[in-house]
C-alpha cells in the first residue's frame, strides 16, 4: 500500500520538526544525562508536529501523522 501526500503547508514543517526533536534529544543527553529510546524520540517528533499544526490552525494532520507513524 502506497501512502501519497500532496504538498501542503504541513509538509514544510516536517524537516524542522525532525531537527527540533533530534536537537532536544541531543540536549537531554548532553546536559541532563537523559536518554530516550528511539521509539520515544519518534513519538515526541510526531506529537510536536501535531501540536505545531494545531497551533497554526491546520486541523487535517491525521494523514500526515499516520504516514510518519508508518516509518
Amino acid at each position: 500500500m502506497s501512502t501519497q501526500i500532496a504538498f501542503n503547508p504541513i509538509t514544510g514543517s516536517v524537516p524542522s520538526c525532525i531537527w527540533w526533536s533530534i536537537w532536544k534529544e541531543r540536549n537531554n543527553r548532553c546536559f541532563k544525562n537523559i536518554t530516550n529510546p528511539m521509539q520515544k524520540v519518534k513519538e515526541n517528533c510526531i506529537n510536536t508536529l501535531y501540536f505545531w499544526c494545531k497551533e497554526e490552525g491546520i486541523d487535517d494532520v491525521d494523514q500526515l501523522v499516520d504516514f510518519l507513524g508508518s516509518l
